[in-house]
């Protein structure tokens, strides 16, 4: 079955995606690429300006508050930016990286399904290994060429769960501009075969 199909048979949660939506974009043309993605510190650099930081906090508060949301960052510096941003503007925002352990997770979890935490700003560690279903907003907050970690980052917020109209997915990275919407992306990647397991690109520009 196709991602459209899935959702139009309530396995997957509709969702929708905002694009840049206040129309504040980055600045990517100085950063190289390596291995057919971003050079990381560089686009940490770019994404840590404070127009960007800010405006992700802005967006959220004008079209997803009240949502249980996962923020993607680049690193852990920017990761760390953008939990500062949100705590400056009174909002509870948890952390998680690739230090914080098991137990610590599942705490914060059960915070943010609760409601005592807003938004958990995470840096890759929880694109794939999580069953957080209550999660109905991602902020995309890290732009990739990479097809799998786009579709990765994406599905954390595609799970149903009950009272989950939807998911609403708030690209602050230009990505879908480039990779197009998560279900051609998925069913492109399917189209082509995912049995090796490896990171697929995008030959878009």
């Amino acid at each position: 079955s196709t991602t459209s199909e899935l959702i139009k048979q309530g396995y997957l949660s509709e969702f929708r995606v905002f694009n840049s939506p206040r129309g504040v974009k980055p600045d990517l043309s100085a950063v190289k690429m390596v291995a057919g993605d971003y050079h990381e510190g560089e686009l940490s650099a770019a994404m840590r300006s404070s127009p960007l930081i800010a405006d992700v906090v802005r967006t959220w508060k004008e079209k997803a508050s009240g949502r249980p949301t996962l923020v993607f960052a680049v690193d852990c510096a920017h990761a760390a930016k953008l939990q500062e941003e949100y705590a400056s503007a009174g909002v509870s925002a948890g952390y998680i990286d690739q230090h914080t352990d098991i137990g610590e997770r599942e705490q914060i979890c059960d915070r943010l399904r609760g409601g005592e935490l807003q938004v958990v700003v995470s840096v890759d560690c929880l694109t794939i290994g999580i069953d957080w279903p209550f999660v109905s907003c991602i902020q995309l907050c890290r732009p990739t060429k990479s097809e799998m970690r786009y579709v990765q980052t994406v599905g954390r917020g595609l799970r149903t769960s009950e009272g989950k109209a939807d998911c609403l997915i708030l690209d602050h990275s230009s990505t879908t501009e480039g990779l197009g919407f998560v279900d051609d992306c998925y069913d492109r990647m399917t189209a082509r075969g995912l049995d090796d397991g490896k990171h697929q690109s995008s030959t878009k520009e």
